[in-house]
């Protein structure tokens, strides 16, 4: 039977994989009343992009992100800059045509390898903001935010508008690995955790998001 990577079966035991951990994550914590909730980045650095002809690198599988069409160098260049707002750090065009957009950690320029043909596009400071939703309990004495962290590890701070926190918890899921699976002998290889780093002041929450990661924040009045 396809279990569809949310879990799976053995004549003595079950488990979950990672997607099955958020829907696990998110009944856990539901809640009726949605609320009006953003992110924003402030304060970082300004993306800047490195050229480097001749050198190209071929993403992994988790790293690629599309191709970005038929066109020049300097179109790629354009189109791959147009997708920072996602994480987008890399770019290639291998002079036939095609720009390939890739996310990718650590240091990409020692990645890179002599490529006939090939002009490569190498960001700093690309960061993607993290996704987020609320919820609100009927009683409005609790409040949930669950948040999509896309990339490397990111402080957070949650500006409240309406509710007062005394108290906030934190669960959250990582992998550097996008692929990574839970195995028999390792169920709990990427499975969600209690995240200490986490505190209010009422007014706010603070939180530093660990890197590709999943995670819901409960506060209550």
């Amino acid at each position: 039977m396809f279990d569809q990577a949310i879990s799976f079966f053995l004549p003595n035991m079950t488990w979950l994989q990672p997607p099955g951990h958020v829907h696990a994550m998110i009944t856990s914590s539901w809640q009726p009343q949605v609320v009006n909730s953003s992110i924003s980045v402030s304060g970082l650095p300004k993306p800047e992009w490195d050229t480097f002809k001749g050198k190209g690198y071929t993403c992994s599988g988790s790293e690629y992100k599309g191709d970005l069409g038929a066109m020049s160098a300097d179109a790629c260049l354009s189109a791959v800059q147009a997708k920072e707002d996602q994480g987008i750090n890399y770019g290639t065009y291998p002079g036939n045509g095609q720009c390939y957009a890739c996310q990718i950690q650590g240091d990409i320029a020692s990645k890179l390898a002599p490529t006939p043909n090939a002009t490569s596009f190498v960001g700093k400071n690309i960061v993607a903001p993290p996704s987020v939703s609320a919820h609100l309990s009927a009683d409005s004495k609790t409040l949930v935010a669950r948040v999509v962290n896309h990339g490397a590890v990111q402080p957070l701070t949650i500006e409240l508008s309406g509710f007062k926190a005394s108290s906030v918890s934190a669960s959250t899921m990582a992998s550097d690995d996008l692929t990574a699976e839970n195995t028999a002998a390792n169920v709990d290889h990427v499975a969600p955790q209690s995240l200490a780093d986490c505190k209010t002041t009422g007014a706010e929450v603070t939180v530093t998001l660990p890197a590709y990661s999943y995670t819901t924040l409960t506060m209550a009045a």
